[in-house]
């Protein structure tokens, strides 16, 4: 038995864990088989994962995901997406951080030839210096050449 697992309950080590990143748990699994037993934990991975992503799954095309440990979880949302919403949006997360990352295919597609696109939600805590970073991938099978962006606008979501 590890000493720091004779001095503190492993809960307490669980914790401590789970308020570090993914990859600080990865390499913490390291150290001894008592810490792996702790680092490979779910009440560690359950902190990773977004509080809303049992929910998510639930309502994805693999409900099943639920079934795996929480850490195998956050290891397939690392390294694929999931269906959900009846297949109009994906999700996956960031590897390092553990951040949503939602793709969605709602467009709209004006008279005049804009097009007005969904990207998804995300919270502010109601700061005002939080950033938010937007990316834009192409998933569809056509070769896109160029994309012109006129503008951004972001505004809530019952507007």
């Amino acid at each position: 038995m590890d000493t720091i697992t004779k001095v503190l309950p492993e809960e307490c080590v669980a914790t401590i864990i789970s308020l570090t990143s993914p990859k600080d748990a990865c390499q913490l699994s390291l150290v001894s088989p008592s810490f792996k037993e702790i680092a490979d934990s779910d009440a560690v991975w359950a902190n990773f994962l977004p509080s809303d992503c049992e929910d998510i799954i639930d309502q994805s095309s693999t409900p099943t995901l639920n079934l795996l440990s929480k850490k195998q979880i956050y290891a397939h949302l690392c390294d694929y997406h999931v269906l959900f919403d009846n297949g109009n949006m994906t999700l996956s997360l960031a590897k390092a951080t553990g951040k949503k990352c939602i793709i969605t295919d709602i467009v709209k597609e004006f008279a005049y030839g804009w097009m007005e696109v969904e990207m998804g939600e995300f919270f502010s805590g109601g700061h005002e210096d939080n950033l938010v970073d937007i990316k834009l991938w192409n998933i569809s099978s056509q070769l896109t050449r160029f994309l012109v962006v006129e503008g951004v606008e972001f505004r809530p979501k019952n507007m």
